[in-house]
């Protein structure tokens, strides 16, 4: 069963105003506002992803038909399909590797991914259905170094378990994965990649959050911008 953090304690303000980022920020603050407070932020991108965490937190996803761009309104479908365990669903998202993300994890399917052509799309499906199999091996078959290495970082925040973080190829993504994987967020300033630490620091703000750790497909969003 697939599990979100409420938008309401997403983070707490105190870890918003850690984030240099003016955008990432003022998200930050408007998980904590309100659905309409989505609209007052400055990119396409960043209000979508708002609403997208407030269609998951209210299990609507009627909300995501407001969302204007293709990618995100995509990935709202996707994460309610996963969060309902709706299929049908999936036949609403438009682009072809996600429908094959979404169907794979539905059905625990790993052969799926693999016939995803996007490498970063197969290593978010290999991670998902690796979290619903609470194993870690899926993160081999994946293609690419770079994506590999973010499959064991989402596995490791997911699963709790920070052992995986050492066998990572990238030493910036150790850093992060063990921040992620402590809510630490000084550990950010010790990556060497200075458009990463605003991206670190964001990730483990929206880890920060009581109970039990949920899918946050807002950290993949951010990973995938690394490269």
């Amino acid at each position: 069963m697939w599990c979100y953090l409420p938008v309401a304690s997403v983070a707490p303000l105190e870890a918003c105003y850690f984030i240099d980022n003016v955008d990432y920020r003022r998200y930050c603050v408007a998980l904590n506002s309100g659905l309409s407070s989505c609209d007052n932020l400055s990119t396409t991108l960043l209000r979508g992803e708002c609403v997208l965490r407030y269609s998951l937190d209210s299990g609507n996803p009627g909300f995501c038909a407001d969302i204007t761009s293709d990618d995100v309104r995509d990935w709202c479908l996707l994460w309610n399909a996963l969060n309902s365990g709706d299929g049908n669903l999936c036949d609403g998202i438009g682009n072809r590797d996600r429908v094959r993300f979404c169907k794979a994890v539905l059905d625990l399917n790993t052969s799926k991914c693999l016939e995803c052509r996007d490498l970063d799309v197969e290593a978010f499906c290999l991670a998902a259905v690796g979290l619903e199999k609470a194993d870690s091996s899926v993160c081999d078959l994946v293609s690419g170094r770079g994506s590999r290495d973010r499959c064991f970082i989402l596995l490791s925040y997911w699963l709790g378990d920070d052992s995986l973080c050492s066998g990572l190829d990238d030493r910036d993504y150790i850093k992060l994965c063990t921040a992620l994987s402590s809510s630490d967020l000084g550990s950010c300033r010790s990556i060497s990649r200075t458009p990463w630490v605003d991206l670190c620091f964001s990730a483990v703000a929206y880890s920060m959050v009581d109970g039990d750790k949920g899918a946050e497909p807002w950290i993949w969003f951010m990973l995938e911008s690394m490269y």
